[in-house]
């Protein structure tokens, strides 16, 4: 009866073991997985930033040739009447 007892314990021991392992190991991946969670967040604001920053640029550029292309037309004008 008293072996019983031992191996009982033994196993309840070995059992409470392996959860406390098992706790740990998924405090360990949540951990894991909220740090990339972070990081998939921060790279998708940079996404942003990045693909903000190109269209700015895309109207800068279009601005820049509107003003051009309206100053060649000026131009053509002007000597069109002069002549």
């Amino acid at each position: 009866m008293g072996i019983q007892i031992v191996k009982r314990r033994s196993s309840i021991q070995n059992v409470q073991a392996q959860l406390e392992v098992g706790r740990r190991t998924n405090a360990e991946l949540q951990s894991i997985v909220n740090n990339q969670h972070e990081l998939m967040n921060d790279l998708s604001k940079q996404i942003q930033e990045i693909e903000q920053a190109r269209i700015k640029d895309q109207e800068e550029n279009h601005r820049k040739k509107q003003a051009e292309l309206e100053a060649k037309l000026e131009f053509l004008l002007g000597q069109s009447q002069q002549s």
